[in-house]
């Protein structure tokens, strides 16, 4: 069932090989393993994107994409695990991220620099100063606090997905065996 899902709901190579924005990575998009629909790949790719996706504020998806390169994972939900950071999301990350990281250093808490993110910027520079001005202001505390937000939330996902995945191929295996059961005792009738 979880294989059935993910090849409906991910693009496929030849998606991908008629995309212009993917021609600059060259043959290397066209490597079947990284459009591999089984456990490993999904489930790699998907830790992939969350880690880049709670640690990295900028240029989340071409670090997501480089890394399934490298480790031959599945480039899409790689770059689907990137949308864990949002616009919605993006505060209570770097809220928790800040605590965990101030109480593992042993810092006060001190959220005067979350003044900074509520500030209302207009255009991209704007938005990307404040929000480096924010990350300096919260320091190693934050950094910290990323850093494992982000292995952790990628543990989590490789775990959910192998999990949900194995139980989904015994259930229908179970099945399987039950309807042949079924079939052997109708038969022997």
């Amino acid at each position: 069932m979880a294989r059935h899902f993910f090849r409906r709901v991910l693009p496929d190579p030849d998606w991908a090989a008629r995309q212009r924005f993917l021609a600059r990575l060259g043959p290397r998009i066209g490597d079947p393993r990284l459009w591999y629909v089984n456990r490993r790949s999904i489930a790699m790719g998907l830790a992939v994107g969350v880690f880049f996706g709670l640690l990295v504020p900028t240029a989340q998806m071409p670090l997501a994409v480089l890394l399934a390169l490298l480790l031959r994972c599945n480039l899409p939900a790689a770059v689907a695990g990137t949308f864990v950071s949002n616009p919605l999301t993006f505060v209570p990350i770097y809220l928790a991220a800040y605590r965990i990281g101030a109480a593992l250093l042993d810092l006060p808490h001190d959220e005067s620099w979350t003044a900074i993110l509520d500030r209302e910027a207009e255009g991209f520079s704007a938005r990307l100063r404040l929000w480096w001005e924010a990350a300096y202001a919260a320091g190693k505390p934050l950094a910290l606090g990323l850093l494992l937000l982000a292995g952790g939330g990628a543990l989590a996902v490789y775990g959910i997905v192998t999990f949900v995945w194995c139980n989904s191929a015994q259930r229908r295996y179970r099945l399987r065996r039950a309807g042949r059961a079924w079939k052997r005792d109708r038969v022997g009738r």
